[in-house]
């Protein structure tokens, strides 16, 4: 519903490093660096300043940061009000019987 390296852009932001998301993300870090390198080519922003210390978020990052975190919330959100809805069309239990079978009481 939504781009997924959203998800991979706010771990590395919380983390504040490729190789500390990789390990929580369960991909190589070089798979991580990528698609923080394709999101910030798409949309053409810089997200990060990479420094021999770490990373820092630029203000596009930020900016970004704060709402892909209400986008993937809204996300989740909205795909557990769907299965909520489609439970509630489920918990109808019908009983039948058959002109077959005679009750025998």
């Amino acid at each position: 519903m939504y781009n997924p390296q959203l998800e991979t852009f706010i771990k590395v932001a919380d983390c504040g490093s490729f190789n500390k998301a990789s390990g929580e993300l369960y991909i190589s870090p070089p798979a991580v660096i990528k698609q923080i390198n394709l999101l910030e080519y798409s949309l053409n922003l810089r997200l990060f300043v990479r420094t021999h210390r770490g990373l820092v978020m630029t203000d596009a990052g930020k900016s970004l940061y704060h709402d892909a975190k209400y986008i993937i919330g809204y996300c989740n959100e909205s795909v557990n009000r769907a299965r909520n809805a489609m439970q509630k069309d489920e918990s109808v239990i019908r009983i039948g019987t058959s002109p077959m079978t005679p009750d025998n009481f």
